[in-house]
Parts: structure tokens; C-alpha cells; sequence
């Protein structure tokens, strides 16, 4: 366990520790405003000894922490925590998690994502980054880009295995290939170093599991593997979904922007001589689904209307004549049902319909776009089990419109 420093430390090797005094002044209204004043003079009689050695201690945090329920012990080392749980909970399966009070960063939600820009290879830790690399690079002066609006992903930290350097996918192979050449790519959960990033699987003690795991089921990369985009849960998605969605809007004419810079321009050109009054809206939610198959241009402002434009790309209904190898699939009800009666008239109708699994081409080619920008394929969605795409959701109206397709097609009861 971390051990306390001596309590009787010398006070006089105590860091020099800058005073905060705090004025009252009044601001442009008339309200007090209280305005914070950094002395550059030494106040060592206004720190206490237990507060410098607190402060002390606090920036020495360990790195990791033990999993164990209830157990806070702490350590610089991943192999320390297995050994504590080798002696405080020899009956447990070591449990070793990054300690966010070690990176103050690790505090805010999403302190194991990057904000990847959607025109280019940009990556940012903040959405505020992303903007500015956007409206530097990508916008148009003045106003939104009609063609190019501020568009995001958001891509998962992975660790080396070897090195424990943490980066997004595409730059974690360039990492391999210039300092581990030759060896497997083997890739860790950044929030928990001890489980595969790819999938499920978490390594016991020793680090040959991980090897010999990634040998097993990871010889050649995935790049559509569960584990690069299972943190898009619900919980998650709302968070993201709060980034970047207020707008402000001119009480004076219809201008809207969503940056206050254009807005605070706007009105020095429109409303001269008025004072700018910030008023923070709300966007709009709303959600449009964009379809890109086969250089398909479309877009859906629901999903009900995207579950009847899939079907012009995928032929839902798959032939199963039980004496036959068939294969055939097709668009509609009735066309299957022709095709039996012209192809299989001796046998009764069998058919089935395709599993998501089995057109995930065309749902990678997706993408949903957010009210605020972000955006998602509607496979990432499916494949993390988040509501936008639950079985609850879009996949709901497909079964519901090939319901629709059967009962029309066959002669009421």
C-alpha cells in the first residue's frame, strides 16, 4: 500500500506555493465582480505543512488501481496490482484499472476517444480542437459550408501491447510498423489494459495469454471487429450528443450560427451601435440517414423511410426449397412467388428472410448524421447495441414491411 511521508517534515523545504487574493470590484453593470489577483509574493505563513505535503502527495498518484470491489488500493505498475491481488484476494481474478485521478483528463467522459474529423485524417481530444481544425481548413468564411458542415467521428484509444503507447487505429498501425516490425499487432482495451481490444477476451496473469489469444483469433486484422467501436453505448452517444449543440440566435432578424465569433460579427455589420446579446438555443434534433451503396446519393430524414429505400439495394426474400439447392433472392413477395411457381411448381412456398449479418455491406455504407455533427455508421450502431440501431429501431420497420410485402401478395383467409 502507498506509504504517508514523514510527519515531521521540515517546513522550510516546502515548494514555494504562489497566493489567489480575491478582490471586490465592480464589474461594467455595477455588480460586485469578484476579479482574481495572483500575488508574486511568497505566503508560506498562509500554507499549512499538511497542506504542502497533501499537495505533494496528490501529484504522486498511482497510475493504476485494483478492480476489486470496495479495495482502493493504488500502484505505478499493472504487474503490482496482479501481485496485490495475488495476496489481498487470492481467490479473485486480477482486476487492473486505469486510476483517473492519476490524469485529470481521465475525469471527463470521454478521455478514451478521439474526435476524428470527417473530410480528413485529423484526430482531436476535444471537440473544441476538432472545430477549430474545421473552421481553419474546412469552412467556409462567414457561415457554415453548405457542402462541407462540421462533420465528426469518434474512434477509440487503443494500447501497444509491447509499449503500452496509446493512439487511435490508424495510427497504432503505423506505430507497429515502425517500431515493432515483424511482431503480431496485439492491441489493449485503453480502460483496461488487461483485455483484448478486438473483443471480450481478458488476460489472467500471465502476459502470454494475450499472445497466445491474439495468435488464435486475431491473425489477420479486423477492422470491423465489436471491440473498435463498443463504447458507442447509449450512455455514451447521449454524452457526445450534447457536444457542439447550441446555436445563438439574433433577436433582430433571422440569423442563426452556431459560433459566437460570426454571430458577434454579424452583429457589427447588420445592427450597428447595438449590444450583442447572446442567445443560446438549442438545436434542433433532428437525425438524416445518408446511403452511399453503390455511389447511392440519398437521404432519409427517418428510419422508417430508410427501411423502405434499403430495399432497392438488398433482395430481402431468399428462396429454401427443401429439395433443391436454389439460391435465388429477390426484392418483393411476389417476385419470389413467381419464381416458385415457375421454377419449384411441385413444391410448397419456402422462403426466409436475410439476417442483418447478411447485408452489412450496405448498412457500413450508412452513415447517421447528428444535429450536431456527429456521425455514425448504422452497422457501428447495430454492432455496439445502441438504440439507433437495436433490433427495436430501423430493423423493426424492415420486418415490418416485408410483413406488409407477404400479406399482400397471398389471398386473405
Amino acid at each position: 500500500m502507498l506509504e504517508d511521508e514523514d510527519e515531521d517534515e521540515d517546513e522550510s523545504m516546502l515548494p514555494e506555493m504562489a497566493a489567489i487574493a480575491v478582490d471586490s470590484q465592480p464589474g461594467p453593470s455595477g455588480l460586485n465582480i469578484n476579479r482574481k489577483r495572483r500575488s508574486t509574493e511568497n505566503s508560506e505563513s498562509e500554507v499549512s505543512p499538511k497542506r504542502a505535503k497533501e499537495d505533494s502527495y496528490n501529484a504522486a498518484v498511482r497510475a493504476f488501481k485494483c478492480g476489486f470491489k470496495g479495495c482502493s488500493y493504488v500502484n505505478d505498475f499493472g504487474a503490482g496490482i496482479v501481485t496485490h491481488f495475488r495476496t489481498a484476494h487470492p481467490n479473485e481474478k486480477p482486476s487492473v484499472l486505469r486510476n483517473a485521478l492519476a490524469n485529470p483528463e481521465q475525469s471527463r467522459f470521454d478521455y478514451f476517444m478521439k474526435y476524428a474529423c470527417f473530410y480528413c485524417v485529423k484526430k482531436a481530444d476535444t471537440i473544441q480542437d476538432l472545430l477549430a481544425h474545421w473552421k481553419q481548413m474546412h469552412k467556409i468564411a462567414g457561415r457554415r459550408s453548405q457542402d462541407k458542415p462540421f462533420l465528426f467521428r469518434a474512434s477509440k484509444i487503443i494500447l501497444c501491447f509491447y509499449c503500452r503507447k496509446g493512439a487511435v487505429m490508424p495510427e497504432m498501425k503505423s506505430h507497429f510498423a515502425s517500431q515493432h516490425p515483424g511482431k503480431q499487432p496485439i492491441y489493449l482495451d485503453f480502460r483496461n489494459p488487461k483485455r483484448c481490444a478486438e473483443c471480450d477476451f481478458t488476460m489472467g496473469i500471465e502476459k502470454t495469454d494475450m499472445i497466445t489469444h491474439f495468435a488464435t483469433h486475431h491473425q489477420k486484422e479486423n477492422e470491423y471487429a465489436n471491440g473498435w467501436i463498443d463504447f458507442l453505448t447509449d450512455d455514451v452517444v447521449d454524452k457526445i450528443l450534447q457536444l457542439n449543440s447550441v446555436v445563438y440566435r439574433c433577436e433582430k432578424c433571422d440569423f442563426i450560427t452556431d459560433n459566437k465569433t460570426d454571430f458577434t460579427i454579424h452583429y457589427a455589420t447588420k445592427h450597428p451601435g447595438f449590444r450583442v446579446e447572446f442567445n443560446e438555443y438549442e438545436m434542433e434534433k433532428c437525425v438524416v440517414y445518408y446511403c452511399a451503396f453503390n455511389s447511392c446519393k440519398s437521404s432519409h430524414n427517418s428510419a422508417q423511410e430508410l427501411a423502405q429505400h434499403i430495399q432497392f439495394h438488398i433482395p430481402l426474400f431468399k428462396c429454401q426449397c427443401n429439395t433443391s439447392q436454389c439460391s435465388a433472392q429477390f426484392r418483393s413477395f411476389v417476385m419470389l412467388m413467381q419464381h416458385f411457381n415457375a421454377t419449384h411448381p411441385q413444391h410448397d412456398l419456402h422462403y426466409a428472410l436475410k439476417t442483418p449479418d447478411e447485408y452489412k455491406a450496405v448498412l457500413r455504407s450508412i452513415n447517421i448524421q447528428f444535429w450536431n455533427g456527429f456521425v455514425m455508421t448504422l452497422d457501428d450502431a447495430r454492432r455496439a447495441g445502441n438504440r439507433y440501431g437495436s433490433y427495436d429501431h430501423f430493423f423493426k420497420y424492415i420486418d415490418e414491411l416485408c410483413a406488409k410485402s407477404v400479406a399482400a401478395a397471398l389471398p386473405s383467409s
